[in-house]
């Protein structure tokens, strides 16, 4: 009976790994975020009609220029606010085409946490019973999550903060 008792205390406070966690990339190929692991992950929900898109998207890519040795980015485009139109190949033309985007960038999924369905790595960022650190509620489009190289939640940065803030930057050095 102790075992039993044990076993559900633990399985409610156990927390998942994002390393254990997938996303279906642009172009339809599995990507598992533990090929991500020993770097920084800045994590942000892009949608490519949104009034910031062309701002936030250029710099995201000048933010993954200058770290990326050291820090992945993932933009995860959503229609969840209502400015992100686009599917599959036309995100991809775009993002290459118009904002010379490398980062790389999943399937359009959802992100906000009241949806029947969010993507798993966005339920994770959701709960704090899933990443161990905060519940985040993803409200607009552009906010970002950053995580440290141990797959921790460092960071929750709203949609006016942008990718180059020194904000950002600060929070990788502490």
């Amino acid at each position: 009976m102790k075992w039993l008792f044990l076993s559900a205390v633990f399985s409610l406070t156990a927390v998942s790994n994002i390393y254990n966690l997938s996303y279906t990339d642009i172009a339809g190929n599995n990507v598992t975020m533990s090929q991500y692991q020993g770097k920084w992950i800045l994590i942000v929900n892009i949608a490519t009609e949104a009034p910031e898109a062309a701002v936030q998207i250029r710099e995201l890519e000048q933010f993954y220029q200058l770290h990326k040795d050291s820090v992945a980015v993932i933009g995860f485009p959503s229609n969840d606010f209502g400015n992100e139109p686009r599917a599959g190949e036309d995100i991809r033309l775009l993002m290459e085409r118009t904002y010379h985007a490398s980062f790389p960038v999943a399937a359009v999924s959802a992100v906000k946490g009241g949806n029947v369905n969010p993507h798993p790595v966005f339920n994770w960022v959701a709960h704090q019973s899933e990443n161990g650190r905060m519940d985040i509620q993803i409200s607009k489009d552009f906010q970002k999550i950053l995580i440290d190289r141990s797959g921790n939640i460092t960071g929750f940065f709203g949609a006016k903060v942008r990718p180059l803030s020194p904000a950002i930057t600060q929070a990788m050095e502490n």
